[in-house]
């Protein structure tokens, strides 16, 4: 007996929708009103890149520093605004371009069709945190009374690197998982006492 659980959406956690494309630009406006946007270098197909401007569907780490946009960068044209011209796109360490999405998420469910498939020839309990996660990121989510979120620092769920879990959303889904065993197996396991977990501590 036993319990797995399914590969989240890792396109729809904080570390890849805090900062926007949308948000840099309009910061960058603020100085400089004919700026139309922000380039990146995209995949195009296979492992061949160009670049191209970014839109909402491009998504942005949340560690970019965005104090490097505008600043000269040089080029065999001369010094270039980076992340502004063609020529200096943004690198792409820091961009996760639509089309990088959406094989990201091709793989995401081609696993986890491959882990629910195992589970159920094995006869194991599945926690499907990837339906789960996308529904609290969508929806968000009440849990003893506490209003969760998958909003960075303020959702209570996701911690400071926009990656992993707080304590209480380590308890929430460890319910999730408590609660796919108890509907599997029959069993009776109690639930984790998700009040008693912090989220993000203010200062």
């Amino acid at each position: 007996k036993g319990v797995v659980a399914t590969v989240p959406d890792v396109t729809s956690i904080p570390y890849f929708n805090t900062v926007t494309v949308g948000a840099i630009v309009a910061g960058v406006q603020q100085a400089n009103p004919s700026v139309k946007g922000i380039y990146i270098n995209a995949l195009v197909s296979g492992t061949t890149y160009a670049p191209r401007l970014a839109t909402a569907n491009d998504l942005i780490v949340l560690t970019f520093p965005t104090s490097m946009i505008g600043t000269p960068v040089t080029t065999p044209y001369g010094p270039l605004p980076y992340g502004l011209t063609p020529y200096t796109p943004v690198d792409n360490q820091y961009v996760l371009d639509a089309n990088e999405v959406a094989l990201t998420r091709e793989h995401v469910i081609s696993f986890n069709s491959t882990i629910k498939s195992v589970a159920a020839a094995k006869g194991l309990a599945v926690f499907d945190a990837y339906t789960f996660l996308n529904n609290v990121k969508q929806y968000g989510l009440a849990v003893d009374g506490i209003d969760l979120n998958s909003n960075f620092v303020t959702g209570g769920l996701f911690s400071l690197d926009g990656v992993h879990l707080t304590p209480r959303g380590y308890a929430i889904v460890a319910n999730e998982f408590i609660n796919s065993i108890n509907a599997k197996y029959g069993s009776n396991i109690p639930l984790a006492n998700v009040a008693a977990y912090h989220g993000i501590l203010f200062p």
